[in-house]
């Protein structure tokens, strides 16, 4: 493992991939996914892995890629280091990020979220729209400050 990033650095790589355009945009897992491996210090080499979870996996609407995206951080933190905590403390940790963000955001479901079905050409041109990116740009935010206190890494 090599030095963790900074809060900030990490959550502004995060967002600024996020918001590009082409091929270096990306996908809402990969992006929380990407916070998490910098603040963790590890190898951002496993962003690929998430590359089909966007949209709520494959674009089907299913759990947001956004929560995945934590599913997969938490994992690495596991994975990765020598004083994890144990694998039900983890599930709980999930659990409740997941509570909270059904709370604030009403679902977990990618299609509820955004209103957009895209699996269809239609549903993806109403998805890039910009109220809709604001939307999924606010998620991240919110679940990049609440995955980062999961973590339990600071500065």
């Amino acid at each position: 493992m090599g030095t963790p990033t900074s809060a900030d650095t990490a959550r502004q790589q995060a967002l600024e991939g996020f918001r590009a355009g082409g091929g270096k945009h990306l996908n809402c897992a990969q992006s929380v996914l990407l916070y998490c491996l910098l603040r963790l210090g590890m190898d951002t080499q496993p962003l690929a892995a998430a590359r089909y979870l966007g949209g709520g996996v494959a674009r089907q609407g299913l759990t947001c890629g956004l929560l995945l995206g934590c599913a997969l951080g938490i994992g690495a933190r596991d994975a990765g280091a020598g004083g994890a905590p144990s694998p039900a403390l983890s599930v709980q940790q999930l659990q409740q990020l997941t509570e909270r963000f059904v709370r604030r955001f009403g679902s977990s479901s990618c299609n509820e979220l955004t209103g957009c079905d895209m699996t269809t050409t239609k549903g993806m041109e109403a998805f890039r729209q910009p109220a809709r990116s604001a939307r999924c740009d606010d998620m991240l935010q919110w679940v990049l400050e609440e995955v980062g206190a999961v973590l339990g890494i600071r500065g």
